[in-house]
């Protein structure tokens, strides 16, 4: 059987009660401390780079569109595949090392 902390009785003494009390203010604080602390990393650091991924993405979308309504698709050799739609085809067109 798992090891159980037990806590003392606050029913029957008034110093225990306090204890009790004081201990749960704290755990309070501190959860609401990292509470703010992970809305603040969220927002400050996760939300820009989600925001930009997602421009990026729609920017990306609307060349490819624009290039296939201008014509300029045969002259840039883009070809479209229906299983993968228009994801990759640059990296396919670069060479990495």
């Amino acid at each position: 059987m798992a090891d159980t902390k037990s806590f003392p009785d606050p029913a029957g003494d008034p110093e225990a009660k306090k204890d009790v009390i004081e201990e749960e203010a704290t755990m309070d604080e501190r959860t609401l401390k990292l509470d703010r602390q992970t809305v603040l990393r969220l927002d400050l650091i996760l939300m820009p780079m989600t925001l930009m991924l997602y421009l990026l993405a729609w920017l990306d979308r609307a060349n490819v569109g624009n290039a296939r309504v201008v014509g300029s698709f045969n002259q840039l050799y883009i070809q479209y595949s229906a299983n993968h739609g228009n994801q990759g085809w640059l990296g396919k067109r670069l060479e990495f090392d």
